[in-house]
This record gives C-alpha cells, structure tokens and sequence, in this order.
C-alpha cells in the first residue's frame, strides 16, 4: 500500500496475519466484513510502530497521508437564529 508519509510518498508492505479475538478483529472493522479496513489500519500501525501509536488522531493527518494533498481546518460556528 502507498502511503503519504513525512512529506513522500512511502510503500508499506504488510503480512496477512490481523490481531483478533474470538474469531473478530481487535481493533478497527467495518460493518460489511471488508477487509481494506484492516489492510489500511496494519499498513499506518506499521509506519507509527504499532497499534497503540494509532489509537487517537485527526482527521486532517488521515486525509494527508491517504491523499497526499494538503488539509486545513475550518471552523463552523452554529447560531441560533
């Protein structure tokens, strides 16, 4: 898989074998049993060192490193009228 890492594009290479528990994975997975999720999740745990490192983040830096493209964030503020 090609991802957007540290400014270059990066190919990571991972293995077939996915953290589960009871037949269900570990961590993320998707509602239609997809398995790109997983891929995608093991690939970004892989360049940050392990799953745990992967817990938390924004949506900007995930939305960098799939597309390369830069992100910026704007803030909406809702009023009652």
């Amino acid at each position: 898989m090609r991802i957007f890492w540290m400014g270059a594009w990066k190919d990571v290479v991972i293995d077939n074998f996915f953290p589960v528990a009871n037949g269900k994975p570990c961590f993320s997975h998707s509602k239609e049993n997809e398995i790109w999720v997983l891929i995608l999740e093991k690939a970004w745990a892989k360049l940050w060192g392990n799953y745990g490192r992967i817990e938390a983040g924004l949506c900007r830096d995930a939305l960098r490193d799939l597309t390369g493209a830069p992100t910026k964030v704007i803030r909406c503020e809702v009023r009652n009228i």
